[in-house]
C-alpha cells in the first residue's frame, strides 16, 4: 500500500515537471524562428525596490525588479541579438 502512495506522488511531480518544462517562456530567433537560442551574455542594467499594499493587517510586501541587457545567439543561423529582460523576485 505504502508502494502505490509513493509510486502516484512520483508520478504526479513528473507530469508537474513535464509541463513546466514545456510551457516555460523560451526565446525564437527573430531570423529563423528556431528555439535552438543560447545566452551568450548577461549585463545588469538597473534595478528598483518597489511596495505594493495589502489590504490584510501587517502591511503589503515588496519586491525588487531587475533590467538586464541580454545577449543571445542562434545555434542553428548563428544570428546575434540583443533584448532588454526584466525579472521581478
Amino acid at each position: 500500500m505504502d508502494i502505490l502512495v509513493i509510486l502516484g506522488v512520483v508520478i504526479i511531480l513528473v507530469i508537474i515537471g513535464v509541463t513546466w518544462y514545456l510551457t516555460r517562456p523560451r526565446p525564437r530567433c527573430p531570423e529563423c524562428g528556431s528555439r535552438k537560442v543560447t545566452i551568450l551574455a548577461k549585463e545588469p542594467l538597473k534595478s528598483r525596490y518597489f511596495e505594493y499594499p495589502s489590504g490584510g493587517p501587517g502591511g503589503g510586501g515588496g519586491s525588487m525588479q531587475l533590467v538586464y541587457k541580454v545577449k543571445f545567439g542562434c545555434r542553428n543561423c548563428h544570428h546575434v541579438w540583443t533584448k532588454e529582460i526584466t525579472e521581478t523576485n
